[in-house]
């Protein structure tokens, strides 16, 4: 499906929210798409409309169509915009008009899971690519080696479920999330993850969340002019929790942190 003999080359990287419009259309040339969407949405690829559930990645060749369409506004992914060195891109521009539409793989449950580490990959791409583009290559390169290995779960090790609960945390943090169902969902009680979480990151669940939340909103404060109350909305708060938060948090109002008063 890819050559993946030389490392990609990023083009641009990171987490983005969608949904202000309906719909969004693209078409690249030479640039493959990789996302890792955390909600319900219809993707079109050339025309062929697929329904697209929570935690899959969806790998997008040069010259495809896409379309789009979200179901309300703050639709979060993690996203990766990268092209091959010209030798692979001619030999996957020969096979491009034959190909089928690209392929989604399931990240977590049922089937084809890829598990928490390549979560982990996605993340250091989108967090590094700016600063430390090597950093951000490797881990892009080993994501796609992940996605065309004949195991689906491109992994020795089981997956430790307090690392599971926090990817989940870090991709949903416009949800009411609750250790209750956190933990039902990676197969632990509620206190076998809390000792587990502890172990693994030294602090509480809860406590990894406010923080995940607190990171997220002065990062939309300060990179993005967006709404405090769609901020708010980002991440899983009101807006009357949201002022407090940020309050609290950053030692300022949302607004002064904003205009770059805030504790940082």
């Amino acid at each position: 499906m890819i050559d993946l003999n030389q490392p990609p080359r990023i083009v641009v990287a990171g987490r983005s929210t969608h949904g202000h419009r309906p719909v969004e259309r693209f078409c690249f040339d030479d640039v493959w798409c990789i996302h890792l969407y955390r909600y319900r949405f219809t993707l079109e690829l050339d025309g062929v409309t697929h329904r697209v559930e929570p935690d899959t990645v969806s790998l997008i060749r040069p010259r495809v169509r896409m379309a789009f369409r979200y179901p309300r506004p703050g639709c979060r992914h993690l996203y990766c915009l990268f092209v091959l060195d010209p030798p692979s891109r001619r030999v996957e521009r020969e096979s491009l008009d034959a190909a089928a539409p690209p392929t989604s793989y399931r990240v977590f449950g049922e089937g084809a899971a890829l598990g928490p580490a390549f979560t982990r990959r996605f993340e250091r791409v989108a967090e590094n690519h700016a600063t430390r583009p090597g950093r951000a290559t490797a881990a892009l390169w080993e994501m796609l080696w992940q996605l065309t290995d004949s195991d689906p779960a491109g992994e020795d090790e089981p997956a430790d479920p307090a690392e599971v609960a926090a990817a989940q945390i870090r991709t949903r943090l416009n949800e009411p999330l609750r250790v209750a169902d956190l933990a039902e969902e990676v197969g632990l009680s509620h206190n076998q993850l809390t000792r587990r979480f502890r172990a693994r990151y030294g602090t509480t669940v809860v406590a990894y969340l406010q923080a995940q939340r607190l990171a997220e909103a002065e990062r939309m404060l300060v990179e993005t002019t967006l709404p405090m109350k769609v901020i708010a909305g980002e991440i899983g708060l009101d807006a009357q929790q949201f002022n407090k938060a940020v309050r609290r948090g950053l030692g300022a109002s949302p607004s002064a942190v904003r205009a770059g008063r805030g504790r940082r």
